[in-house]
């Protein structure tokens, strides 16, 4: 297979901790291992402590509203001469603001193809952040703007089938189907829940719900709360991330009285969650926003069935009945679904869960990655 010269255009990367840094940094990662150049052009961010030679990072601020998002500041002509000095196959971006007009920029100057992956329900996300905006102008707003990046791409990537099957309504150009969720190995760590359990000073005789999440308003976190507590006081809960939501989700917690049965871990590096993973009984998942969270791969390779809102998305991996349960986003339905759950059948779900996450290891979505970077290539030079 013949190497690429990839550029790689993102707003956010390690050492942020959200799914679109962490699933871009191992990809990034698994393309070098592959024997393709990258180049990864990034926020600047003061907690980075050792960049890859490389890269470029970009000025930036930090963002008040979600620290995982440094905004990058105008860029200098200076800087665009920098990146400019290489020669690239494709460019990639990852986000539809502010990063954008440089990816274009560059894809121009040396004409090759510029692909855009599709990770996010756009409108959406931002309400959640504007909520004293109008709705409607505000989701218009946000919708020309992706319109606008996605009209001047030459191929687009949908992370899901039912992002694919949904964008090839509304665009023209081609798209393809390439996860981001790939796991670089499974959760699982060799110690025995009791064990865990007694590390992490956590009650031995209950039973564990476990959100693995960047703690933010669009995450719909309230909802698991909520659940918890409509459960019997043998269910207990293990939150895991921080953001800018932490502070309301405790407050909700003691409003609910579930002091003694929830436990804010706050930020956990990647190395260290397998643990948390490997303690827990179940994973509970409540975004509407995302398509397949890494998070949900990761709780399923260690072996954990899922209790996920009903989302097409989510429901590609989530397979109702077998690895996990798909449940309409109410407090009420979800804490019975979790109340009626087979515990007969546990074994056989938390084994399919495992051969579900072993079909997105990082080799394998980082292989149909550059398949279609290829196919982008050839088409851009007939």
């Amino acid at each position: 297979m013949k190497s690429m010269r990839v550029l790689v255009v993102t707003n956010t990367y390690p050492p942020s901790l959200n799914g679109v840094a962490i699933s871009t940094y191992r990809t990034v990662v698994e393309l070098r291992k592959q024997g393709h150049t990258v180049t990864v052009v990034m926020p600047k961010n003061t907690r980075r402590k050792n960049g890859h030679a490389d890269d470029f990072e970009l000025l930036s601020l930090p963002n008040p509203v979600q620290p995982d998002y440094p905004i990058p500041l105008n860029l200098s002509q200076s800087i665009v001469q920098r990146i400019q000095k290489k020669k690239y196959d494709i460019v990639h971006f990852h986000q539809p603001i502010l990063v954008d007009r440089l990816a274009r920029t560059i894809a121009k100057k040396q004409q090759i193809p510029l692909v855009f992956t599709y990770h996010t329900r756009y409108e959406d996300y931002v309400q959640k952040y504007f909520s004293f905006l109008p709705e409607q102008l505000l989701s218009k707003a946000v919708q020309n703007t992706v319109e606008h990046n996605i009209k001047r791409c030459d191929a687009l990537i949908a992370t899901t089938k039912t992002y694919q099957k949904w964008l090839k309504k509304i665009y023209q150009q081609p798209i393809y189907y390439v996860s981001t969720a790939g796991l670089q190995q499974s959760m699982k760590v060799n110690r025995s829940k009791n064990q865990l359990k007694k590390a992490c000073r956590i009650p031995l005789r209950k039973t564990i719900l476990l959100s693995v999440s960047r703690q933010a308003p669009e995450k719909n976190l309230e909802l698991i709360l909520k659940t918890l507590a409509l459960l019997p006081k043998q269910y207990y809960l293990i939150m895991v991330g921080d953001g800018i939501a932490a502070k309301s989700l405790k407050k909700l917690r003691d409003q609910l009285d579930l002091k003694k049965r929830v436990l804010f871990t706050g930020a956990i590096p990647q190395e260290k969650l397998g643990q948390y993973y490997s303690l827990a009984d179940f994973f509970i998942y409540s975004s509407m926003t995302d398509t397949i969270g890494i998070n949900i791969l990761e709780a399923m390779s260690a072996g954990l069935p899922v209790f996920a809102v009903k989302d097409p998305s989510v429901e590609e991996v989530v397979k109702h009945n077998i690895n996990g349960m798909v449940i309409k986003p109410n407090e009420k339905l979800f804490a019975q679904t979790i109340q009626k759950f087979p515990q007969t059948r546990y074994q056989s779900f938390a084994k399919a869960a495992a051969q579900t996450a072993a079909q997105f290891l990082i080799s394998a979505t980082t292989h149909r990655l550059v398949k279609t970077y290829q196919a982008i290539i050839a088409k851009h030079h007939v």
